[in-house]
């Protein structure tokens, strides 16, 4: 199931990638950003899913480390700068 649903994503947050590199324009510059982060978030929460169904089967070892809780906070709420902004709250 990993390699079905991770090609497709790859390959998403290729072109993302590639637009937000092309793109000249920083209002769409900051759509492409958005595209990419929320890609990688996809990317991430498929990762903690796969992960929970090898815990579930007793066949993943956790490695914990220290986070830097603010960090986590921002990149969190960046996913609604644009929604933000689009209703005129900032």
């Amino acid at each position: 199931m990993s390699h079905e649903l991770r090609t497709p994503l790859i390959g998403i947050l290729g072109f993302a990638e590639i637009l937000s590199e092309e793109v000249e324009d920083p209002y769409f510059k900051k759509l492409t950003d958005s595209i990419y982060k929320a890609g990688q978030r996809l990317s991430n929460s498929l990762s903690l899913i796969l992960d929970l169904s090898r815990i579930e089967a007793d066949k993943l070892t956790l490695n914990l480390e220290d986070v830097d809780l603010i960090d986590v906070v921002l990149e969190s709420t960046s996913y609604f700068d644009q929604e933000i902004v689009k209703k005129g709250f900032s």
